[in-house]
């Protein structure tokens, strides 16, 4: 992330205040309450607004620069987490009664949820803990990590079936599309035109949030 924060300010630089260091007038960061999402802003920014050389007297080149994190119950743009009514009504429905898309992947989602849940010795309660567990065993993966011996029979195939499909079930419909997408397309939008007719201070926005 640090790299990529050079990258931009080497493309985007041309946006900071001539003086080079940040203003809450000249850039809004906002981020999911996310742990790791805070910390991918923070790494970011520090590339891209590393003061000038003669900005500032200080030991190291760095400056602080403020992350917007946004409260759990109350973020419809980043994490979302935020409870939707409509979206776990379509989300259960897609569990109990799958279009013909899905059966195949629940069907063998199901399956997949009672091996792991006898290899570890607990019982996974649903999709969302296997998910987490598949997403774990890829992470792992690609860093180098040994996989456990019961990891063999799943990984690498079904394991990316399994994590492809959970993923659908976030954006698989129209609906799902415009109540997921929807907020932060509308959020964007509203930025885009409030800079083109000049009521937006900022001109460099940043959103530290998830796929």
């Amino acid at each position: 992330m640090y790299d990529l924060g050079r990258s931009l300010r080497e493309r985007y630089g041309f946006l900071l205040p001539e003086h080079g260091m940040y203003t809450r007038d000249s850039t809004l960061v906002l981020s999911s309450a996310s742990e790791r999402c805070v910390l991918t802003a923070q790494s970011l920014l520090a590339a891209f607004y590393e003061p000038p050389k003669d900005a500032i007297d200080i030991p190291i080149r760095w400056q602080p620069v403020t992350v917007n994190v946004l409260k759990p119950e109350d973020d419809i743009l980043l994490g979302q987490r935020r409870s939707c009514p409509r979206l776990n009504q379509i989300r259960d429905e897609l569990m109990v009664n799958p279009p013909p898309e899905f059966e195949q992947w629940l069907r063998e989602g199901i399956a997949m949820k009672d091996y792991v849940s006898a290899s570890i010795g607990l019982a996974l309660p649903t999709m969302r803990h296997l998910f987490e567990i598949c997403d774990a065993l890829e992470v792992y993966h690609e860093h180098g990590f040994e996989l456990p011996a019961w990891a063999g029979k799943i990984f690498p195939d079904q394991v990316s079936e399994f994590i492809r499909g959970y993923q659908l079930t976030f954006s698989g419909t129209e609906e799902l599309k415009r109540i997921r997408g929807g907020a932060i397309l509308k959020d964007l939008v509203a930025k885009l035109r409030a800079s083109q007719n000049g009521t937006l201070s900022q001109s460099l926005l940043f959103y530290s949030g998830h796929d």
